[in-house]
C-alpha cells in the first residue's frame, strides 16, 4: 500500500510539475512574442530618430544658405551706398566749383534721396535678417 501512495504522490508531483512547465512555456511564448514586438517598435523609433534628424540637418543647411545670402545681399547693398555716397560726395563738390545752378542742385538731392532709399532697404534687410536669425534660434 505504501508503494501504490507513493505512486500516486509522485504521480500528482510529476502532473503539477508538467502543469508548470506548460505555463511556463506559455510565459516564454508571451515574452518572447513581446520582446519582437518591442524590438519592432524600437526600429521603427529608431528609423523616425534618424529622419528627423536628417530633416534638422537639412533645414539647419537652408538656414545657413540663406544667412549667407541675407549677409551677401546686405554687403552688396553696403557697397552700393558706399559707391552712392562717394558719387554723391563728387557731385557737391563738382556742384561747389561750379555756379550751383539749379541742375546740379536738382542732382544732388537726387542722389542724396538714393542713398537715402539705400539705406533703409539696408536697414531692412539688417531687420528681416535679425529676425529671422531670432526666430530660428
Amino acid at each position: 500500500m505504501e508503494l501504490e501512495t507513493q505512486c500516486q504522490v509522485s504521480g500528482n508531483q510529476l502532473k503539477r510539475q508538467d502543469e508548470d512547465n506548460k505555463l511556463l512555456a506559455d510565459k516564454l511564448d508571451t515574452t518572447q512574442v513581446k520582446v519582437k514586438e518591442l524590438t519592432a517598435k524600437l526600429k521603427e523609433q529608431q528609423h523616425k530618430y534618424s529622419d528627423l534628424e536628417s530633416k534638422m540637418k537639412d533645414e539647419r543647411m537652408t538656414w545657413k544658405i540663406r544667412e549667407a545670402e541675407h549677409t551677401q545681399a546686405v554687403a552688396e547693398l553696403t557697397q552700393k551706398i558706399s559707391r552712392l555716397e562717394t558719387k554723391n560726395e563728387e557731385m557737391v563738390a563738382e556742384g561747389e566749383l561750379r555756379y550751383n545752378s539749379l541742375e546740379d542742385s536738382d542732382q544732388v538731392r537726387e542722389l542724396q534721396d538714393k542713398v537715402a532709399d539705400m539705406k533703409a532697404e539696408v536697414s531692412h534687410e539688417l531687420l528681416l535678417d535679425r529676425r529671422y536669425l531670432y526666430n530660428n534660434t
